[in-house]
């Protein structure tokens, strides 16, 4: 992992940088399926916001992973991060703030 002020973050595109938490984070969470996760973000999304709409599927968050992509709108990212600090804690793995705030 590599710690937030380091030269290599400094130097990481945003994009780059993205990928790089987003895909630490995947790993925290004992790299699930993709599948599993698209579900569970988007049971999580409908109970929040009801059924609208614009959930994450397993295509976009393996875009997301890749760095091909990024997401065009926090709610639609926030319903899978919070996914996946949930897998994570519930696998008891300690996560960095970076990884365990979702607004990081």
């Amino acid at each position: 992992m590599v710690s937030e002020n380091s030269a290599e973050t400094r130097m990481l595109s945003p994009r780059a940088l993205f990928a790089q938490r987003f895909t630490e984070l995947y790993a925290a969470a004992g790299n699930p399926t993709l599948r599993r996760v698209a579900a569970a973000a988007e049971t999580r999304m409908r109970a929040a916001q009801g059924a609208r709409p614009g959930g994450a599927s397993a295509q976009r968050i393996s875009d997301w992973k890749a760095g091909r992509n990024v997401p065009a709108r926090f709610e639609s990212l926030l319903p899978v991060v919070l996914t996946l600090v949930e897998l994570a804690r519930k696998a008891g793995t300690p996560l960095t703030r970076q990884l365990a705030e979702p607004k990081e």
